[in-house]
This record gives C-alpha cells, sequence and structure tokens, in this order.
C-alpha cells in the first residue's frame, strides 16, 4: 500500500519489521520465548515510531500500539507481576506519548498529498477497530474456557464432598477459610452446613 502511494520509506520501514517480526516466530517455534518476546516488543515500538517519524502522527501509525499494549496487559493479569511485562507495558506507553507530544502532524518526507494521508488513516483506524475486536474475541474464548475449567472442578469437589465416608474439608488458603465440608465433617465436628471455620490456628 506504501509502494503504491509512494511513500518508499514507510514501504522499507514495513518490510523491515515483517522481516524481524518472521524472526520472531522463527525464534518462537524453536523455544526462544524470552528472545521472540523482546523482539516483538521492540519491533513494535520502533516501528510505530519510525513511520510516525517519516510521516508524523498525521497517518495513524501510532494506533498499533494499543491493541498490543492491550495484549500486554491481559498478558499480564495471566503472569501476574510479571517485571518484563510490566517494564514493556511502560515503555510502550511512554513511546506512545512521545510519538503524540513530540512528534509533528505531518512532515514532507515523503511525497504524499494530503488525500493519501487521509486514506492511511482511515485504513489504520479500521485495521485496529479490527485487531481490538480479534482481540477481544479471543479473550472471552479463554475466559469461557477458563470458566469450563472451573465449572468442572466444582463438579469433582462436589462428587467428592457427597461420596466421602471420610471427613472432608474445601480450603481456600488465601483468607485461612474452610470454605465448605460434607456430611460426615459436619457431624464429626458439629458444624453447621453454612459454617466457614478459620484454620490458622
Amino acid at each position: 500500500y506504501y509502494s503504491a502511494d509512494g511513500m518508499r520509506q514507510s514501504a522499507a520501514i514495513e518490510l523491515a519489521g515483517i522481516a524481524v517480526l518472521g524472526i520472531c516466530i522463527v525464534c518462537n517455534m524453536k523455544g526462544y520465548f524470552a528472545l521472540s518476546g523482546l523482539l516483538s516488543v521492540l519491533i513494535v515500538i520502533s516501528h510505530s515510531f519510525l513511520l510516525c517519524y517519516i510521516q508524523g502522527i498525521g497517518g495513524g501509525a501510532y494506533l498499533y500500539l494499543f491493541p498490543f499494549v492491550l495484549a500486554m496487559i491481559f498478558l499480564l493479569r495471566i503472569r501476574k507481576n510479571n517485571f518484563w511485562i510490566r517494564m514493556f507495558i511502560g515503555a510502550t506507553l511512554v513511546s506512545l506519548l512521545v510519538i503524540v507530544l513530540w512528534l509533528p502532524y505531518r512532515t514532507y518526507a515523503e511525497n504524499a498529498t494530503d488525500t493519501i494521508y487521509y486514506n492511511h488513516l482511515v485504513l489504520n483506524v479500521v485495521i485496529n477497530f479490527l485487531l481490538i475486536i480479534i482481540f477481544f474475541f479471543f479473550v472471552l474464548r479463554l475466559l469461557d474456557v477458563k470458566e469450563r475449567k472451573n465449572r468442572n472442578e466444582r463438579k469433582l469437589v462436589d462428587i467428592i464432598l457427597s461420596t466421602s465416608q471420610e471427613a472432608v474439608f474445601v480450603a481456600d488458603p488465601v483468607p485461612l477459610l474452610i470454605n465448605r465440608h460434607n456430611e460426615k465433617a459436619t457431624k464429626l465436628f458439629e458444624l453447621s452446613v453454612n459454617d466457614k471455620q478459620n484454620y490458622s490456628a
């Protein structure tokens, strides 16, 4: 698209980005997950910055940082308190602020008309909107799978509680409470059905 519009520098940046993302995919397939993660973060940040530096922010190349940040925030929720993911989110947000606040709206490094820049902005908005929809679709699917897994685990606990001849307790380790117990435990320890006991002592 950039080549067709005569924007050779932008096309070269895009091709370089595609090449590095190809390297990231190969690294990921070979098990070098940390390297592929670092490379992907660097290429996304530098790609958006270079495109905006060449074109100005009027083309909307920085919009690709938004779905990327959303994906990293979701990854941070899965891998709680991961230092590197927090660093990547911070670096991406700083890069986004620098692009929006420091770079001009339009440069004349590329020989492109206002209509071409407007078309690129519209295309970038549409693509990013689709990327965010796809991202949330996969997030909802993952949450659905997790909910089904939790439901199956609860069914298994129910079966164990109802069939066991021994006193069985289900404990939640965070607030140090026994959440559930079976009928044998109720009779043996004289508990009510909904009784929650602190087991820290």
